[in-house]
């Protein structure tokens, strides 16, 4: 009975169950051999014979064995100058050469028997002993990062880093982008690189869930914009809290950079000094959309009416009313100057009122004048700082300024 197919018998040759049948692996692995020689040329089968003649996997104890199987004979013409090399795989000593080959322990085997044993499709109820764990359709497109968590192992360690993947689930380019990645290879450079910069451990997933991007970045760019940072005078400490405080930080180049710091210094009149204290107090400012930089700036100077020197002094203590909207901040100091009556040079040396919203200005204000301890003027006695009147909990406003327990507050706001 002649042999199936090559590829049948190759396939057959990877199961667990055929490598019991054929003793050991080196065994096994002249089984192979065995099925390529049967199924190749002339020229491939003397190739062959040289590697399970004289291969160390093949042959470890380098057994004559081929040198018996070989059906090669070699007949000189009458000429003496051409020889033919000829190949009978159905002569009577077949049998004989498939045992030297793959049983040197001179055991018969019935390799057709054994063939059809394995080509017989296998029963849908046959217990099964492979480990087929691995084995799993295609994964659909999906919406979020669940369907990979498993597999991946980019998205196992990000989520070791405290990289929360959930808020990434809106952003289909971002999915894409991380999931081609190599943990090792793309993403612990970089990782590296942000602790060095001064990212803590405890806040580099906090970085990555902000802006993910950064693997796409160069490395070499990334060190020319913190050497711009250094080559204009920031410290250790300002660059780390700059890198840390801000994740886009380092998405701009040093030219779009340059033209920022250069807008903040030339809108609002500032030294050297006064803009590294700005980039260092707000970091986010320097990279925030110009347009409403340039909204809130009209807030301030025209509809709140406060001059370049006054606006300037603003700025520098609290940047973050650049980031916020005008109508709000426009609404908290309309209640504050025209009710409360607090000048303008009050406010532009405490402008911490103006980050509160008018509800709870308008509350505590309340509360004071119906105690007869709303005095703003620091001129006369019981003088209460717009500072104080927003800052702390209510119970530490009652406890610091009102001076009454905070039941009272609570009761007075259900009146309202």
């Amino acid at each position: 009975m002649g042999f199936p197919r090559y590829s049948a018998i190759f396939r057959l040759t990877r199961k667990a169950t055929w490598c019991n049948r054929v003793e050991d692996e080196v065994t096994y692995r002249r089984l192979l051999y065995f099925v390529q020689y049967s199924t190749q040329s002339d020229a491939k089968r003397s190739i062959l014979e040289n590697d399970l003649r004289y291969s160390p996997s093949l042959n470890p104890k380098n057994e004559p064995f081929m040198q018996s199987t070989s059906a090669v004979q070699y007949s000189n013409t009458s000429q003496g100058t051409a020889s033919e090399t000829t190949h009978d795989f159905k002569s009577k000593n077949n049998n004989e050469i498939k045992n030297s080959m793959l049983n040197p322990l001179n055991q018969p085997l019935d390799f057709d028997e054994i063939f059809l044993e394995h080509t017989k499709p296998a029963h849908p109820l046959d217990e099964c002993t492979e480990d087929v764990s691995h084995i799993a359709p295609y994964l659909a497109p999906t919406f979020n990062f669940a369907a990979y968590a498993d597999k991946s192992t980019t998205l196992q360690e990000l989520i070791k880093l405290g990289v929360d993947l959930h808020k990434l689930d809106d952003k289909p380019m971002v999915q894409r982008f991380l999931l081609r990645l190599d943990f090792e290879k793309d993403m612990k450079p970089y990782i590296q690189f942000l602790h060095d910069c001064g990212v803590s451990a405890d806040t580099i997933g906090k970085f990555l869930t902000i802006n993910p991007m950064i693997f796409k970045e160069d490395m070499d760019n990334l060190h020319t914009r913190i050497r711009y940072l250094r080559a204009h005078n920031f410290n250790l400490s300002n660059v780390q809290r700059i890198v840390s405080t801000n994740p886009f930080w380092l998405m701009f180049n040093t030219k779009r950079m340059d033209t920022r710091l250069a807008f903040f210094q030339t809108q609002f009149s500032l030294t050297g000094p006064e803009v590294r204290t700005l980039t260092v107090r707000a970091p986010k400012l320097i990279t925030f959309n110009l347009s409403n930089v340039k909204e809130a700036e009209f807030g301030i100077r025209e509809e709140m009416g406060f001059n370049k020197d006054e606006t300037k002094s603003i700025i520098l203590m609290k940047p973050r009313l650049l980031m916020m909207s005008r109508e709000r901040t426009v609404a908290s100091f309309e209640y504050v100057h025209n009710v409360m009556g607090i000048s303008h040079q009050i406010l532009s040396q405490q402008p911490h009122i103006l980050l509160c919203r008018k509800t709870r200005i308008e509350m505590r204000h309340k509360f004071l004048a119906n105690l007869r301890r709303a005095q703003y003027d620091p001129e006369k006695p019981l003088y209460v700082s717009p500072k104080a009147l927003v800052t702390g909990t209510d119970a530490e406003f009652c406890q610091d300024v009102a001076q009454v327990p905070v039941e009272l507050f609570n009761t007075f706001q259900k009146t309202l």
